[in-house]
């Protein structure tokens, strides 16, 4: 192992007990006075990554940061030796974090809460951090021209992390295009989450968003996507499927997607199709499955025309019949 990887082992080990892994400065310079590094960057840098790696909301590094690859590349190579090392997932988050690389963050925050194996505890501090950040950018950046884009990007991350708070506020910049693109789609995928999971605030602007999305006349849509209410229930569908603010949940997601499908949504149509396929939030069923790729592929889906025909191939003459019959049907 590294110098850099053993001196990251020694600082992670130092004490995991304390809150937030957060160790004064002393401590980590102590240990880290220690080792003589051959890399240009270890040294006092890596001593100022390794402290706002473990207290985001604490210090901040604005800029290049000096260490930060070699700080990564340890982290790493710990990962390889020991996958499910807790200190070093949480570490490598934070430091993701630290440097604004807000889409690179969000699988390591996702691993390191799994690395808790359900502790709710950990789970609750890890998903804060993103809004600790975005505070050290209200507090001490605000005149910076990027704070606004480094905010919204903080709060996104704690949104798909699960923070109801988040959620709500990620919907309100969607709604007013503050921040993030104006989608009344995504605001009404924000403030659902968020108004499931408890968040009061969310409840009158869903109703609101919610009215809006009947409005058809005010959104640019086509022959896929009919409906401007069925575009946001396919992106909420998305969300379970995918696991983007709550935990993944293949069969609500494709109840979302039934609803959006039966709406005009011909990418629901295609999802749920292919859902059928693979059995995935519901019993697997390839004539079902034909029938809502083929829905899909009449409204000019060339992945769905595709799909469609590879399923076929698998069916039985008995399921081609009954699909058949079931196309002609709706016809």
């Amino acid at each position: 192992m590294s110098e850099g990887a053993e001196c990251l082992i020694r600082i992670l080990d130092l004490d995991e007990s304390q809150d937030d892994l957060f160790l004064c400065y002393e401590r980590v310079a102590s240990l880290l006075e220690q080792f003589k590094f051959s890399s240009p960057g270890w040294g006092a840098g890596v001593g100022a990554v390794l402290l706002c790696g473990l207290a985001p909301g604490r210090a901040f590094i604005k800029g290049p940061v000096s260490g930060f690859a070699e700080a990564l590349h340890a982290l790493e190579e710990i990962s390889s030796t020991n996958a499910l090392h807790p200190g070093a997932l949480e570490m490598k988050a934070r430091l993701l974090l630290i440097a604004g690389q807000y889409k690179e963050a969000l699988p390591a925050f996702r691993l390191a809460i799994a690395s808790g194996h359900g502790d709710e505890t950990r789970r609750i501090k890890l998903v804060t951090l993103p809004l600790h950040q975005a505070g050290i950018w209200k507090r001490e950046f605000k005149k910076q021209p990027d704070a606004g884009t480094h905010i919204a990007q903080c709060t996104w991350l704690a949104a798909n992390l699960g923070h109801r708070h988040a959620q709500c506020d990620l919907g309100f910049m969607h709604m007013a295009g503050k921040g993030m693109e104006q989608s009344m789609f995504q605001a009404f995928v924000w403030f659902m989450l968020a108004a499931r999971a408890g968040e009061s605030r969310a409840v009158a602007p869903l109703e609101e968003v919610y009215t809006f999305l009947q409005k058809d006349e005010y959104f640019q849509l086509d022959a896929k996507r009919p409906s401007a209410l069925a575009q946001a229930k396919h992106n909420l569908g998305a969300a379970y499927y995918f696991g983007n603010g709550t935990e993944q949940n293949y069969p609500e997601a494709a109840n979302w997607f039934r609803e959006a499908a039966e709406m005009g949504s011909a990418d629901s149509k295609y999802n749920l199709g292919l859902m059928y396929k693979n059995g995935q939030g519901v019993e697997k069923d390839l004539v079902l499955a034909y029938v809502w790729l083929h829905r899909a592929a009449l409204q000019g889906d060339p992945d769905a025309s595709a799909m469609r025909d590879a399923v076929a191939a698998a069916m039985s003459p008995d399921q081609v019949a009954t699909a058949s019959v079931l196309v002609e049907r709706q016809n």
